[in-house]
């Protein structure tokens, strides 16, 4: 009798990515065979764990978002059984670490204290599971100028050019060792004879890894009275021009 009661799903399967700029992972699975997806009778309960061990639920009880089976934890109760994309926003991903996910049919609803023949009925032997590894994404960063020899006086523009750095905000400006207080893409501004100048970007929260592009180095060039410096300067009264 509660074979008969319990939905039908025929080789489940499911899918999990990660996506590290929204920290969430996207659940996929094909769905269960329902002749009457209208009526919303039948739907999915699934569960996470940090550890593929899971216990099955009791038939003849409803399940709520964060009730806890076995070891495991409820993170969705989904009906019509045509829904089959869930999106698991995770509190804190631990990188390095793998979550499993399973994801069991149900058909009818009402609890009655687990009783095996009434209410919701689980499909306890046919259920698609699926896992995923948040591995810590490769950021890096690395910054170009046309022109580190230069007059007094003169401005100049450092472009970044990141890689899976996600927001430009994100990119840090840092001259002499210090923060300027200039994020994004790129930084304008008059340097001083030696200054250095490099990006950093830390998205250790993100479970990416800190980047530090090269150091530019600029040499700001004095000058005497007539004298040429390289193809574009002439200094005129010791000002170059």
């Amino acid at each position: 009798w509660r074979k008969y009661r319990e939905p039908s799903w025929t080789s489940p399967t499911a899918t999990a990515t990660y996506n590290h700029a929204q920290n969430r992972v996207t659940l996929n699975w094909n769905s269960l065979t329902d002749p009457y997806p209208t009526d919303q009778v039948q739907g999915y309960l699934v569960l996470r764990n940090t550890t593929n061990n899971f216990s099955s639920p009791f038939d003849g009880r409803v399940y709520t978002i964060g009730d806890i089976i076995g070891t495991a934890k409820v993170i969705a109760s989904i009906n019509p059984s045509t829904n089959n994309t869930l999106f698991d926003n995770l509190d804190a991903a631990a990188c390095g670490q793998t979550y499993y996910y399973r994801i069991y049919g149900y058909r009818f609803n009402g609890s009655f204290n687990n009783h095996p023949a009434r209410g919701r009925a689980y499909n306890e032997t046919n259920y698609a599971e699926t896992s995923v590894f948040i591995e810590p994404l490769d950021v890096s960063v690395s910054i170009t100028t046309p022109l580190t020899s230069l007059p007094a006086g003169t401005q100049v523009t450092i472009t970044a050019s990141p890689v899976n750095v996600g927001d430009p905000s994100n990119i840090q400006w840092f001259k002499n060792n210090a923060f300027t207080g200039q994020t994004g893409l790129q930084y304008t501004f008059t340097p001083q004879d030696g200054d250095q100048v490099y990006a950093y970007v830390d998205l250790s929260p993100l479970c990416a890894t800190q980047a530090t592009s090269n150091t530019i180095i600029f040499e700001v060039l004095g000058c005497d009275a007539g004298e040429i410096i390289g193809p574009d300067y002439l200094c005129y009264n010791s000002t170059p021009t």
